[in-house]
């Protein structure tokens, strides 16, 4: 019986069952894939475990959101800083958390729009309330599309920076407060040396640093410089009538504005006249 069921099999079928059995073109990819995912699952986890030691000993805070600023996911900084906990956070925005709402929302729909967002410093509110300054690096994150998924922030705290250079702010303002005042003692201690401290009268000092530099400009300038000297008799009785510092200005009254009068003391007056108009004696 078998030789007569073998003999009523069609001969192409029995040639077929003697060829030895070749996997086709879709047996062929499911292998191939089945052995990558073997080689892929291991490097994905390590990958993994590798991304998320990062992500939680990372000293800066961490945040991930969606398109509509709500927190999905952060860091144990990012807890830490804001003092909320992953899953208080992810029933608030990061809007809630600013102090200044207006600026972050601007610099979040300018990333979404797909502009380039430069670091940007912004304050912070803490969960007890305290405003804290920080420093914002935010990307966005698209899918192999380029269709957006959601928002990368990273958050460094910049409190302690900005407290110094605000210190750094009010020592150099009162540095300058301090210089502008040793500047004045200076020109009062000048002026104070280069006039006579019972007349007020320029004194020799200051002829003898005036006089050079003035001869130089009248040269250039093709004017004049006058030197009269005033020789006072009986000086010492007007003096005893009149007082000495009264006596000595009174002779200088009148004089043009564009006078230097030195070497009060004494009875003899040295008074210098600087003309500016061309030709005058």
């Amino acid at each position: 019986s078998l030789e007569i069921a073998h003999s009523n099999t069609p001969f192409i079928a029995r040639q077929a069952s003697k060829r030895p059995h070749t996997p086709g073109i879709t047996e062929t990819r499911i292998g191939f894939l089945t052995r990558s995912l073997r080689q892929d699952i291991p490097d994905l986890r390590t990958s993994e475990m590798r991304f998320r030691s990062l992500f939680e000993q990372n000293h800066d805070a961490i945040y991930f959101l969606d398109l509509e600023g709500n927190y999905l996911d952060s860091n144990q900084r990012g807890v830490e800083m804001l003092g909320y906990s992953v899953e208080e956070n992810r029933l608030r925005t990061m809007h809630q958390n600013s102090a200044e709402p207006e600026k972050l929302i601007e610099m979040l729909a300018l990333l979404i729009r797909g502009e380039i967002v430069p670091i940007f410093e912004i304050k912070l509110r803490r969960k007890n309330g305290e405003i804290i300054h920080t420093e914002v690096n935010a990307g966005l994150v698209k899918d192999n599309h380029c269709n957006p998924i959601h928002i990368q922030v990273i958050v460094r705290d910049i409190t302690r920076r900005k407290q110094a250079e605000e210190e750094l702010q009010k020592a150099n303002a009162q540095l300058n407060i301090q210089l502008e005042l040793v500047n004045a003692l200076q020109d009062m201690l000048r002026e104070q040396a280069m006039r006579d401290h019972l007349t007020g009268l320029h004194n020799r000092r200051y002829l003898d640093e005036t006089l050079p530099r003035e001869i130089i400009r009248a040269n250039r300038e093709n004017t004049s410089v006058s030197i009269i000297i005033s020789d006072i008799d009986f000086f010492k009785d007007v003096n005893d009538q009149y007082g000495h510092a009264g006596v000595l200005r009174a002779p200088c009254r009148g004089q043009p504005r564009r006078s230097r009068h030195g070497d009060a003391g004494g009875c003899v007056y040295r008074t210098v006249q600087f003309r500016r108009d061309r030709g005058a004696s």
